[in-house]
């Protein structure tokens, strides 16, 4: 029976796969662009998710749910080795040291935002997969019921 949903595999390689084609801008730079970009893409995968009109094998989602906590752990480490960077080196007392002292110091502040950005993401990417998990066991029980309804032994 058709219900007219979306079983995740063209929901998934839309708005996931889109989201991280998008990534990477011209160059193979990250941009702004691209990240506001996948950031609107994991919104709207967690909407479609919430609204079950994304149901995902609840086997699939939780190993790709898993692939984005593993990804929040490995911001983590990345935020923690910005601390260090983002550190003021001391290079001297020169201009040309100041100059790249402070660079140094922009650089990690920029960067920090695009990890906290990317964090988000891929939290809300792991939030979308495991409610589409939660959509389709419930759209499975919903199917049995009916079913059972229909044969007359509910």
């Amino acid at each position: 029976m058709d219900t007219g949903t979306d079983t995740g595999t063209d929901a998934v390689d839309d708005a996931v796969g889109d989201a991280q084609a998008r990534v990477l801008g011209e160059g193979g730079e990250l941009d702004r662009g691209s990240l506001r970009r996948m950031t609107a893409d994991a919104t709207r995968l967690l909407t479609l998710a919430d609204s079950g009109q994304l149901v995902i094998d609840p086997d699939s989602a939780k190993g790709i749910a898993k692939a984005y906590d593993d990804m929040v752990e490995e911001i983590y480490w990345i935020r923690v080795g910005l601390l260090t960077a983002g550190q003021r080196p001391q290079l001297g007392t020169g201009p040309y040291a100041g100059r790249v002292s402070a660079y140094q110091r922009e650089a990690a502040d920029s960067f920090r935002d695009v990890i906290d950005e990317l964090e988000t993401v891929c939290r809300q990417c792991a939030r979308a997969f495991r409610a589409a998990a939660d959509q389709y066991v419930a759209q499975e029980d919903e199917t049995a019921r009916t079913f059972r309804r229909i044969e007359g032994t509910v």
